[in-house]
C-alpha cells in the first residue's frame, strides 16, 4: 500500500447493509478525511464521528489502490449486539 505518510485509518471490515456497505467503502481502503480534517494521531475518525448526529451526513476522503477518492456517508444508529446463546 502505498502512502504518502502514516495519517489515516485502515477499514478492516465492512458489514452488509451498513452505510459505510451502502457509501461502497472497502476492506483495505485508508480513511484519511473526515470533512476536510485530516485524520492524525490527535485527530480521531471515532471521536469526530461522535460529535456528529444520526442521519449526519459526512464527508470522506479514502485511498484505495493507489487513488484518492471522496466518499459521503450518512450516518446511522448502530445496531444493538445480538444476544448471545449460553
Amino acid at each position: 500500500m502505498q502512502l504518502p505518510d502514516t495519517n489515516g485509518i485502515l477499514i478492516t471490515d465492512v458489514y452488509k447493509d451498513s452505510p459505510a456497505d451502502k457509501a461502497k467503502l472497502q476492506k483495505g481502503d485508508v480513511v484519511r478525511e473526515i470533512n476536510r480534517k485530516a485524520i492524525t494521531k490527535d485527530l480521531s475518525l471515532a471521536d469526530e464521528i461522535s460529535k456528529m448526529k444520526v442521519g449526519d451526513t459526512v464527508l470522506l476522503w479514502i485511498w484505495r489502490d493507489g487513488q484518492r477518492m471522496y466518499v459521503s456517508v450518512k450516518l446511522a444508529a448502530y445496531p444493538d449486539e445480538e444476544p448471545e446463546l449460553r
